[in-house]
């Protein structure tokens, strides 16, 4: 019996020439304080999903981006650090 291989890598290329929509998920200033102790946030890192969204005749990949936010006063003193997303 004969198995078909499995293509490799094209949704990647696919992709590579879809118009790109990103949505960025931010806090506000007043929003980046520390619940726990009231101290400053900093952007920890950013968390990226896409999703395909198609649109009849019209395809594009939407990135959403989330940033995540950390306390740096309550990593220093090694406290239970809230991250905020």
């Amino acid at each position: 019996t004969y198995e078909r291989r499995k293509q490799k890598g094209r949704r990647e290329a696919m992709l590579a020439n879809l118009p790109v929509e990103t949505v960025e998920y931010r806090l506000s200033e007043e929003e980046q304080v520390c619940p726990q102790c009231g101290g400053p946030m900093h952007e920890m890192r950013v968390e990226t999903r896409e999703e395909l969204r198609v649109i009849p005749a019209q395809v594009k990949l939407v990135r959403h981006e989330l940033q995540v936010y950390a306390c740096r006063n309550c990593q220093r003193n090694e406290e239970r650090t809230p991250i905020v997303t």
